[in-house]
């Protein structure tokens, strides 16, 4: 057998070998897994440190894509601007809204997207925008720095209002206050018998004024209930015929030719 020919056919096969090796190995880094992805932007206005480009971008802590830039924005650098690839038929709808989310002690961080359900509306772009954007929630770091500065706040507020109650003017008000409450709690205490004394007598009186007066009350009222029947007849009597109030209740008088 020609040795040359097994030469040939050993370099072919090396070769056809090798190329296959290669396309494979790019297939599998850039074509395998891949799928279609739809762009979006948020907008957040706090800090993204330890966001970086191709990190995660989850939906309810599922992986769906990934961050594709991170910049500022040229009119307002107070706002980041990050573009999101998010795999086709990931349900994002008007109502999904992204956080930035820290992932455990490591400080790395990822994009979560939450809410929408099966009845909302896909998010579409608005007229102008290039791609749909996605609203934002604050952190839980931002929530938290809130929530401390709203506490240093109502502290502080609490505090200036003790030292406006501890004042000088204020404590002295107060001393005085004690002062007279203590004085006035010696006189009691100097006085018990004399006070002891007057309550009896102030209790002998009423006692004496229940004996003398309650009765008298009650005569009057049974003298009250039984002249009512003459009362009401008196009215009845007036209601029928007011002349009564000028003649009284005799007989009137006859004029001359005027017959019984």
């Amino acid at each position: 057998m020609n040795p040359k020919v097994n030469y040939l056919v050993v370099g072919l096969f090396v070769i056809v070998i090798t190329t296959a090796t290669l396309i494979f190995a790019l297939w599998l880094a850039f074509g395998y897994g891949q799928r279609s992805q739809d762009t979006y932007l948020i907008y957040m206005q706090e800090s993204v440190a330890g966001l970086s480009q191709d990190a995660a971008v989850k939906f309810n802590g599922v992986n769906v894509g990934v961050i594709k830039n991170i910049s500022l924005d040229s009119k307002d650098p107070s706002i980041v601007i990050i573009t999101l690839g998010v795999n086709q038929g990931t349900p994002v709808t008007a109502d999904t809204r992204a956080t930035l989310m820290s992932q455990g002690l490591t400080g790395l961080s990822y994009i979560n997207l939450s809410g929408g359900n099966q009845y909302s509306a896909p998010l579409k772009a608005k007229p102008g925008e290039d791609y749909p954007v996605i609203p934002t929630n604050p952190s839980l770091f931002v929530r938290l720095d809130t929530s401390i500065n709203k506490l240093t706040n109502s502290l502080s507020s609490i505090n200036h209002s003790i030292s406006y109650l501890l004042r000088d003017e204020n404590q002295r008000y107060v001393t005085s206050i004690l002062k007279n409450t203590a004085d006035f709690s010696q006189s009691l205490a100097d006085h018990r018998s004399t006070v002891g004394e007057g309550l009896v007598q102030l209790q002998q009186s009423l006692n004496s004024l229940n004996t003398q007066t309650l009765p008298t009350v009650n005569n009057s009222l049974q003298m009250t209930q039984s002249m009512l029947p003459d009362m009401q007849a008196f009215v009845r009597q007036i209601s029928e015929d007011p002349s009564v109030l000028l003649r009284g209740e005799g007989q009137p008088t006859l004029g001359p030719g005027e017959k019984k």
